[in-house]
């Protein structure tokens, strides 16, 4: 009976095939550091959460321990992702944690350090959607090349994961900048993964503290 079943069905044997191919990709920015408070450009600097970002980070970790338990959890090496990483492993007993630069943020170059508000008077056409092929001056990376960067690196967890026996979701610690470069054709988008162009079948959700 369950042979005849789904061959009457085929759409949903189908529909389960997929699913089995499916990794899901959680996305959560870092908690927030003393920098993003004062509107400091932190590019790839490497300054700590503060207590309001350690608090943000906890509340993320008890949401979604109540979830299915992630595979694994990945985040950018530095100081703000990786401590909100370590929070949320913790709360959902995740021992692989992968710390990696290719997570990290947008490169600055010679603008890492100023007010945010300062470094668009300086150089406007950075800060320009139409913009997206500009390098920053002193080694700073143009938006493509920070979306081609993060997003090559999503492709390698998709991969590597789907399909796999519990992978219900894999927590990813990103940066304000990485979420930006792959969002809507607009400054300041909130969306992510708008125009991903991903080979992996992945269901993706986004989450911030």
């Amino acid at each position: 009976m369950a042979d005849r079943a789904a061959t009457s069905h085929p759409a949903a044997a189908a529909s389960t095939i997929g699913i089995k191919q499916l990794a899901e990709v959680v996305v959560v920015r870092h908690g927030e550091t003393s920098w993003n408070a004062s509107r400091i450009i932190q590019g790839q600097m490497d300054p700590e959460l503060n207590e309001t970002g350690r608090s943000q980070a906890r509340v993320v970790a008890r949401r979604l321990s109540r979830e299915a338990k992630p595979a694994a959890v990945y985040s950018s090496d530095l100081r703000r992702a990786s401590e909100t990483a370590q929070i949320i492993a913790t709360a959902c007993g995740v021992s692989n944690l992968v710390f990696d630069p290719g997570l990290r943020e947008r490169h600055m170059g010679d603008l890492h350090g100023l007010v945010f508000d300062d470094a668009v008077r300086r150089n406007p056409e950075i800060f320009s959607w139409d913009g997206r092929t500009q390098e920053i001056p002193g080694g700073g990376e143009s938006l493509d090349q920070l979306s081609r960067r993060c997003v090559s690196y999503l492709n390698t967890i998709a991969e590597k994961h789907k399909g796999g026996a519990g992978d219900r979701g894999h927590p990813w610690r990103e940066h304000g900048g990485a979420l930006l470069a792959r969002g809507p054709n607009k400054p300041g988008a909130r969306e992510a993964f708008q125009h991903f162009d991903l080979p992996v079948p992945c269901r993706r959700r986004r989450m911030d503290p």
